[in-house]
């Protein structure tokens, strides 16, 4: 299924809002709330603002790539098969998950802002399945791809703090 761009863009805005802002809220009201002082944020939990600010910037680059990139509009799909192009512009020039690194920073800055195991806990295991679920959602890229994903691989690690290897 295809949708014009600028419909893909309002449901990112839904989507992303629920997954990353309104779920680790709700979370957050499940469990204690750590180094908060009187009902309000501590210090320490005001870091996790910093790291949530950058991993939705990382997010938005990641998207306007994708919206730049999208031929025809977006296509939904397979996940694990990726999106039926190559991209190697912006952060993708960096590591090949920059989506990933993205949902982990915002929801372990949430994690620190509210200071809830919950909402770690959720970070925790997002942060796993990330890990686990790559290999597989590569070996689908691979497959659809071919050697355009392959070349890509060879060129730029899976991980910003990994080497150039596949």
């Amino acid at each position: 299924m295809r949708t014009p761009r600028w419909l893909g863009v309002i449901i990112a805005i839904l989507f992303f809002g629920a997954i990353y802002y309104a779920a680790p809220l709700g979370l957050s009201r499940t469990s204690p709330r750590h180094f908060w002082i009187a009902g309000h944020p501590g210090r320490f939990n005001e870091l996790g603002l910093v790291v949530v600010i950058a991993g939705a910037a990382l997010l938005l680059w990641v998207q306007l790539q994708h919206i730049r990139s999208a031929p025809g509009g977006w296509k939904y799909g397979n996940p694990l098969e990726g999106p039926g192009y190559v991209l190697e512009s912006g952060p993708y020039r960096y590591c090949r998950h920059p989506m990933h690194l993205a949902s982990i920073a915002i929801w372990m800055g949430w994690a620190l802002f509210y200071g809830s195991s919950a909402v770690i806990g959720a970070a925790t295991l997002l942060a796993l399945a990330i890990v686990v679920m790559v290999p597989t959602e590569e070996r689908g890229i691979e497959k659809k791809l071919g050697d355009e994903y392959r070349q890509y691989k060879a060129r730029v690690p899976r991980w910003p703090w990994q080497s150039h290897k596949p």
